[in-house]
């Protein structure tokens, strides 16, 4: 019960993360952003990790391709991955955390 709390409390974080940092990306990483966006919504999250992952080597302080990357590990069950970039995210800019975060 706990692990579909913390899951469930992790997806929702991605969703307001996703949210809050729209609009906030480098133009040049918009490419990445997008083919990485395309393949989550087509379930390919192999294919997203990859594309997003290579995003973030040429852009590698773009909070948004981390976030959708962290998105992109939770939904292909790599949630340690997932909660390591959205720490990393609160870390580097303290006012993207949401108003609820969990204890």
């Amino acid at each position: 019960m706990r692990r579909v709390h913390t899951v469930t409390v992790v997806l929702s974080t991605a969703l307001w993360f996703t949210c809050a940092a729209y609009g906030q990306t480098q133009a040049s990483s918009e490419p990445s952003l997008q083919a990485g966006r395309t393949a989550i919504q087509q379930r390919h999250y192999a294919e997203a990790i990859h594309l997003l992952e290579d995003g973030l080597k040429r852009f590698p302080a773009d909070r948004t391709l981390k976030i959708e990357l962290g998105r992109a590990y939770l939904y292909n069950r790599q949630d340690d991955r997932a909660m390591h970039l959205f720490r990393e995210v609160l870390r580097e800019e303290p006012s993207s955390r949401p108003i609820a975060w969990p204890n």
